[in-house]
């Protein structure tokens, strides 16, 4: 009877321990201004969430750190997100150019090079909001 006791506490003891690492994963985004990883202080490869004015084109998808903002931007890879939710983005912040159109959009992933681009490998669209 002891004996099968001990058994159930540490299985669960077990399972508290396994789950701790997925939970750690959830919160494991470090929110930075979109700046920041125009500016390069964010490594490649490093998880981040970040608002942003984002655009939809015929080139492609991209970020900047607003509409008027002279910086070159970050290209968009939406590989990783949800269909409904990239072509939702997609719609939404379509526009001609990165200055007419365009909207607001938070989003988590990380940054890093590819091409020699720099490209934002986007994991998950955590809002969309028209622009400003």
């Amino acid at each position: 009877m002891i004996r099968t006791t001990r058994l159930i506490a540490a299985a669960c003891l077990l399972g508290v321990i396994g789950a701790a690492p997925a939970a750690a994963q959830q919160a494991a985004y470090r929110r930075v201004g979109s700046n920041e990883v125009l500016d390069g202080y964010v490594k490649d490869g490093e998880r981040i969430e970040t608002q942003a004015h984002v655009w939809s084109e015929a080139r492609g998808v991209f970020l900047n750190f607003n509409r008027a903002s002279a910086r070159l931007p970050f290209r968009l890879d939406l590989a990783d997100v949800e269909p409904a939710l990239a072509d939702r983005l997609r719609r939404e912040c379509k526009a001609e150019t990165q200055f007419h159109g365009g909207c607001q959009a938070t989003l988590r992933g990380a940054p890093s090079r590819a091409d020699g681009q720099r490209i934002f490998f986007v994991k998950q669209i955590v809002a969309i909001e028209p622009g400003r």
